[in-house]
């Protein structure tokens, strides 16, 4: 089966291949040129299309298929994480410490350590890590580990320079954790991780884009080759168009701007504006990048016990005020983006979050005459 005439730059062939069309389910051989599939069908027929400079192939029976396009996935988040200390393999909080104190050895003084992905659910000690903990490791650099999900442990360096001490208040939306004397263990929980992120200068241009590449690189090998990356700011997307612009974004993506939710120090007015403009942002609407909506976030997540419940976590008395954004506000904000012709995609992981969005898609629908819509909920773990 011959799209066109054209000599291919590979073949390949004796492999079983799963292409999804209708007409030709299954073959056995497959040539593309430039990256983009010329023909499909049996050995003899599509390696008869081989010139000299073809490169073939034999798969020698294995597998085939499409890419995968992941529908949630941060992958310049990713990228970047590549670059920073990782941490999410620790099984205990000393094997946290000992990578930390690894990576203070070659680290000038002064400069932050940031690494992610911790999980006190997998530490032998069966605990959140400590200021004091990260303290043992170096008292020469702030250092900022960021837990999966909505949550950070930082050293004493790190509060002292963000001003955080037994006075502080939690800021709305967040959470100090406290020692018994008042004084910060370290833990800051939603919101309240901005008192030390805020400190963290964004990465570069040039650091974006090698982030891209590399973590591109690493999803094609597993077979990825689109994704919707969901809650960009700004220079997040002004660094896909860079990496589209410079050849090195390896996978096709839809991008999802951040909305309401994410940073408590964009103004209301901020964000209309971005929304507004966000519909001529340069070059985006093609196949390899194109706008998949807006996002927005009205609470945390399960772990961190963050999540906007109707009933508080086991072993809590009351319900944590961790919205990330004012439920008077809600309805109004879906109505802006509706309004704008934007899907709306929303991180809701709490049920009550769930019936307060739900309740507001369907207040802003019913007085709306614009139905053709895409909302959602996004990750929607306790729906019923």
């Amino acid at each position: 089966m011959l799209s066109h005439d054209s000599t291919p730059d590979l073949v390949i062939y004796n492999g079983a291949i799963h292409t999804l069309h209708a007409a030709l389910p299954r073959c056995t051989a497959l040539a593309s040129k430039h990256g983009r599939i010329v023909a499909i069908g049996e050995d003899h027929a599509v390696r008869a299309l081989a010139g000299a400079g073809t490169r073939q192939i034999n798969l020698a029976g294995r597998t085939v298929v499409p890419g995968f396009n992941d529908a949630h996935n941060h992958m310049l988040e990713v990228g970047i994480k590549f670059t920073r200390l990782q941490v999410e393999n620790c099984a205990s909080i000393a094997a946290l410490v000992a990578l930390v104190r690894a990576q203070a050895a070659i680290t000038a003084p002064g400069e932050w350590i940031i690494g992610e992905g911790w999980n006190e659910s997998l530490f032998a000690e069966a605990r959140l890590p400590t200021r004091q903990d990260l303290d043992a490791a170096t008292d020469q650099h702030p250092v900022l580990l960021k837990r999966f999900f909505n949550m950070d442990v930082v050293n004493s360096r790190a509060l002292q320079l963000a001003g955080v001490t037994a006075a502080t208040p939690d800021p709305a939306g967040g959470r100090i954790e406290r020692a018994a004397n008042g004084e910060p263990t370290g833990i800051l929980r939603a919101s309240a991780k901005l008192l030390c992120r805020s400190l963290l200068r964004d990465p570069l241009p040039a650091e974006c884009v090698s982030a891209l590449d590399a973590a591109g690189q690493a999803y094609l090998a597993a077979g990825i080759t689109s994704v919707l990356d969901p809650g960009l700011r700004p220079w997040e997307m002004q660094a896909y168009l860079l990496a589209r612009r410079s050849g090195r974004l390896r996978v096709r993506a839809n991008l999802m701007p951040a909305w309401h939710g994410f940073r408590e120090d964009e103004t209301e007015a901020q964000l209309d504006a971005r929304a507004a403009e966000l519909g001529v942002f340069g070059e985006l609407g093609d196949e390899w990048l194109r706008l998949g909506g807006l996002k927005m976030a009205v609470d945390g997540g399960t772990t961190s016990r963050t999540a906007w419940m109707f009933q508080p976590f086991v072993g809590e008395d009351h319900i944590a005020d961790f919205n990330r954004i004012n439920p008077r506000d809600l309805q109004r904000f879906i109505a802006r983006g509706h309004g704008l012709h934007w899907d709306i995609g929303i991180h809701a992981i709490g049920d009550r979050a769930h019936h307060e969005c739900a309740l507001a898609f369907a207040q802003v629908l019913a007085h709306s005459d614009h139905q053709d819509h895409r909302h959602n909920l996004i990750h929607a773990y306790f729906a019923s």
